[in-house]
């Protein structure tokens, strides 16, 4: 592709976004709201725009998040040949940051009722002996579950937007964590969908939230689950660059149209349908919050690929965990995994 600057220079000099030619680690192209907004001019290095995770990523069309001079980004990256075009948008501050309306602010507390009303129910009757019963408990549980993810989702993307989401970092083995995390799911998912989980050599142990970065995980076992056919692979790797840990998701799936992804955000955030962009919304978020980034690499028909990149965080106390990885319930797995589970994965076994 041999495509001269004054040509780029016609087709995005009235975009908003900055928009990038990148061709041998420099940049050759850069529309007025790259020089407005970034400073950046024909001749800059491109590290001065995009990290180099985003810059050595070999695929040729993907989006991904990033931290530029301090401040939240999104690019949106398309190669051929010798040239790299990136359209990059600063995120907006948090100041005018979406408010959940009042009814879902209640639903928490609603949610909190329905489930201590249904423990009651299967306590009292002894549902679990009644195949009728055993089969309207379940259906019961995993509404609940359905409605609580919802609830989390439109909650965690407000505290996003408002700075507020809480990271209680501890030490912890990441590696355990992804592996633990696969064959609970494995379990869940059985022979229908394969979940295969790989990691390079050496110590995964950092400083990050587990819960959070569960939740972050489970998301995106999710979104590939639900888009995968039956007897389907899942593949989680985890490895490291320089100082930066890279866990893969691939899928072997149908894959997004590349026409429907208009960025890792949701247009609203009470949107919860399927196809929002809700739950990467939060994925990033998550990433974000532990000083990563995301990145989602989809082609239609051959399935998807998302790359969350977290730095190895060092402190005074990282040496060992302070106690083996192990979520402290099923809660994460069969909320986040609520729209791919059928009714039969909420019994009283999987529940405790």
């Amino acid at each position: 592709m041999n495509i001269q600057p004054e040509t780029l220079g016609a087709l995005f000099e009235m975009s908003r976004d900055a928009v990038l030619g990148i061709k041998d680690g420099l940049i050759s192209f850069a529309n007025p709201a790259a020089g407005t907004l970034l400073g950046l001019r024909p001749g800059d290095p491109a590290s001065r725009a995009l990290p180099d995770y985003i810059l050595s990523d070999p695929s040729e069309r993907f989006i991904a998040s990033f931290e530029l001079n301090g401040q939240q980004a999104e690019t949106s990256i398309a190669r051929q040949d010798e040239l790299t075009l990136a359209r990059i948008t600063l995120q907006e501050e948090n100041s005018s940051a979406s408010q959940l309306p009042l009814p879902v602010e209640d639903l928490g507390a609603s949610l909190m009722t329905a489930k201590l009303a249904i423990d009651a129910i299967v306590a009292r009757t002894g549902a679990e002996k009644s195949l009728q019963l055993k089969d309207y408990t379940h259906a019961l549980y995993h509404s609940y579950y359905r409605i609580k993810r919802a609830y989390d989702h439109m909650t965690a993307a407000r505290n996003i937007q408002q700075g507020l989401l809480p990271c209680n970092a501890q030490a912890e083995d990441l590696e355990e964590l992804c592996y633990d995390l696969c064959d609970s799911v494995s379990h869940l998912t059985g022979e229908n969908i394969s979940i295969v989980f790989r990691a390079g050599s050496g110590s995964f142990i950092t400083m990050l939230d587990a819960d959070q970065i569960e939740i972050m995980l489970l998301n995106l076992l999710s979104n590939s689950i639900a888009h995968m056919p039956s007897g389907g692979t899942i593949e989680m790797e985890l490895t490291r660059q320089g100082e930066r840990f890279i866990i893969s998701v691939r899928d072997s799936g149908s894959g997004i149209d590349p026409a429907k992804l208009s960025g890792i955000a949701p247009r609203d955030l009470t949107d919860t349908a399927a196809g929002s962009g809700l739950g990467l919304y939060v994925a990033r978020g998550i990433a974000q919050r532990h000083g990563g980034a995301l990145i989602l690499d989809t082609t239609p028909g051959q399935g998807a690929s998302v790359r969350i990149s977290l730095p190895h965080r060092v402190s005074n106390t990282l040496k060992f965990p302070t106690a083996p990885y192990g979520s402290k319930s099923m809660t994460n797995i069969l909320t986040e995994l609520s729209p791919v589970l059928d009714r039969n994965s909420y019994g009283r076994k999987i529940r405790e």
